[in-house]
């Protein structure tokens, strides 16, 4: 078996580690941040970059975005998904799979299944490149990060 993983998690954005055993439900999602103009998806590493977005877009923009960590991706937490969906009426999904073919393209029809009619833009996918593995020397390249989101974000916002 071969199991490959981003190297940059190895030395990305460090968080506490509790003393006592954490858990969570499986196939709930959890919003990390509240905002009312958009909705930022995102889920294991890319949850730091959608945080690090709705920074600049508060900071830059003056506009306040909400995060949603899917925490699992089956079970997938369609009410939550939806729900922001339809709150806030506009959608930025951002993974590091290729773009074709992986969880963001469910993600994305969960959201259209849900809130289609509420939404007043497409939804915006931030993902790896449709390219085979890259491997350590281009893995930063591949991956999307904050600068390619806000662009999504600001996009997604002016439409």
């Amino acid at each position: 078996m071969i199991f490959f993983e981003p190297k940059a998690l190895y030395h990305g954005a460090p968080e506490e580690v509790p003393d006592e055993r954490e858990g969570f439900p499986l196939g709930r999602a959890r919003v990390r941040r509240e905002g009312g103009a958009l909705t930022l998806v995102a889920y294991d590493a890319m949850v730091h970059v959608a945080m690090e977005t709705a920074d600049h877009l508060r900071a830059e923009d003056g506009v306040e975005a909400a995060v949603v960590d899917v925490l699992t991706i089956s079970p997938l937490d369609r009410e939550i998904l939806a729900g922001s969906a339809r709150k806030r009426r506009r959608v930025v999904v951002i993974h590091e799979a290729p773009k074709s073919f992986g969880s963001g393209p469910e993600i994305a029809t969960s959201i259209m299944e849900g809130a289609f009619l509420s939404l007043q833009a497409p939804i915006a996918r931030v993902t790896g490149h449709d390219v085979p593995f890259v491997g350590f020397s281009r893995e930063q390249a591949n991956l999307p990060d904050v600068a390619r989101t806000l662009a999504a974000a600001r996009e997604t916002l002016a439409f």
